[in-house]
Formats: structure tokens, C-alpha cells, sequence
């Protein structure tokens, strides 16, 4: 069924490379998955490239063979794991870290195990790994961009 014009519950649902682990959405977490896959569409829109998504909602059994966090917010449909299709995935976690209006009401952007982890929860909590700074500077401050990723958000 599709959530969207490019992604479909089947995939926001996958069981990935455990497919005898049950992975049944709870009743009623519709609309988070839908967010999930509307926040998908603008993040394939800003890239222009397609998205393979690895993984949305995972049951805790599920959650656990992948070796997630015991708190993952996979578990309660609010991430994704993906990778953009004909470009490179660091370029593309720039790309969506430097659009402000993106990283509005992202909760998690990190770069992890061969994809990008986007965390659209409510607990704002506006995290980051690797070499990125933080972001909320980038969404409330506009005007600063462009920015230097690498110097912390700095003015290039």
C-alpha cells in the first residue's frame, strides 16, 4: 500500500534481513508511519535522487537482531534508515543537515552503520554524529548560511 508517492508501508515495515522475526505495526501508529514517509518525499526532493530505506518501525524482537538501541526510536515509528540511490551518502547528509527548513522537527541525523538514521520523534532532541555541529543554529539562523559544516556552523 502506498503511504505516499514514493514509499509504501512494506518497506517502512520491512524486516530487512530477519524475515522470521514478527514486525506488525501497533494499531493506531498509521500516522506516524505516514510522517515517516512524508518526511522521506522531502528529503528525496532536496537530493533529487531516490531513497533506499533499510528500515522504519522495528518490533523490539526486530530492534534488537539489528542490534539497535534499547530506547531506539525505531521502535516506536519514529526513524528511518536510508541511503540515497546515485549519490554519495555523506554528500547527501549535508545536503539535508544545511536545509533549514528540513531539519525543522528532526530529531536525530546521524551517518551509522552504511546509512543515514533520521529520527523524526518528539523528544527534539536535535543530535548529531560525526563531524556535524548540532543544528538548531542552521534552522532558527538562516541568514549564517552558507555555513562551514567542518568549522562548527560557522560562517564559510
Amino acid at each position: 500500500m502506498g503511504l505516499t508517492a514514493h514509499f509504501t508501508r512494506e518497506e517502512l515495515t520491512s524486516r530487512g534481513r530477519h524475515p522470521n522475526i514478527p514486525n506488525e505495526l501497533p494499531k493506531g501508529w498509521e500516522p506516524r508511519l505516514l510522517a515517516l514517509a512524508q518526511k522521506l518525499e522531502e528529503a528525496r526532493a532536496i537530493l533529487g535522487v531516490p531513497l533506499r530505506v533499510s528500515y522504519g518501525y522495528r518490533s523490539p524482537a526486530l530492534n534488537q537482531a539489528c542490534g539497535g538501541s534499547d530506547t531506539s526510536d525505531h521502535m516506536f515509528c519514529y526513524a528511518v534508515d536510508f541511503n540515497p540511490v546515485g549519490m554519495g551518502r555523506e554528500e547527501a547528509f549535508r545536503l539535508l543537515w544545511a536545509h533549514p527548513s528540513f531539519m525543522l522537527g528532526v530529531d536525530q541525523a546521524i551517518i551509522e552503520r552504511g546509512c543515514i538514521h533520521l529520527g523524526i520523534g518528539p523528544r527534539n532532541r536535535k543530535q548529531g554524529r560525526g563531524d556535524m555541529p548540532i543544528y538548531p543554529l542552521l534552522a532558527v539562523w538562516p541568514a549564517v548560511l552558507p555555513v562551514d559544516l567542518k568549522a562548527g556552523g560557522r560562517r564559510a
